[in-house]
């Protein structure tokens, strides 16, 4: 599945961007990239991406059967991070869920398109017939417009599921992609 990789997209600005698999020697510019999220943007994400600790965790864990890791990078510096989780057993094993962070400097110019796209290839190749994106309501809205454009639909809304630092309550949308078998790739 990752022999495709590398891969080369532009984004609006012009800019090219390398995509491919995270390797283990990307340790600490997973970490630099990481330190660039602002404090308000790491409450979405499910671990606290400030500890060390948590990336090196991922990269030395590395298990392509149950995590794609794929990143974004530009003149060696890691720009965006997008992971498919799988199960490689189970009554869910159809299933994968997407996770997606840009660095702020690469907002609204395509970057997160680019790697959403990259990841639902990922998933037809690997049998996926159902991808799940999480979204806090509110904050998360251009996320959520985006993935609606790639296909994606509001399964479920859970009312309160999140506080932010603050303690303010919100609402966490759960989107799904549906695949079958005979569609091929994109």
């Amino acid at each position: 599945m990752l022999e495709n990789y590398p891969k080369t997209v532009v984004i609006q600005d012009g800019t090219r961007l390398t995509l491919r698999p995270l390797v283990r020697e990307d340790e600490a510019r997973l970490k630099e990239f990481f330190a660039t999220v602002p404090r308000e943007d790491r409450w979405y994400l499910k671990e606290d991406v400030s500890d060390p600790r948590v990336i090196e965790a991922w990269v030395r864990g590395i298990n392509y059967e149950r995590v794609v890791p794929i990143v974004a990078e530009v003149d060696g510096q890691i720009v965006a991070d997008a992971t498919l989780h799988r199960r490689p057993f189970g009554g869910s094993r159809h299933v994968g869920k997407i996770r997606v962070v840009v660095s702020p400097r690469y907002r609204g110019m395509g970057l997160g398109t680019w790697m959403v796209l990259d990841i639902l290839n990922l998933a037809m190749e690997t049998g996926v017939e159902k991808l799940i994106a999480e979204a806090i309501a509110e904050e998360q809205a251009p996320v959520i417009a985006g993935l609606k454009r790639l296909g994606f639909v509001e399964e479920a809304r859970i009312a309160d599921y999140a506080r932010d630092p603050q303690g303010k309550p919100h609402d966490l949308v759960i989107m799904v992609r549906t695949f079958y078998p005979d569609w091929g790739t994109f």
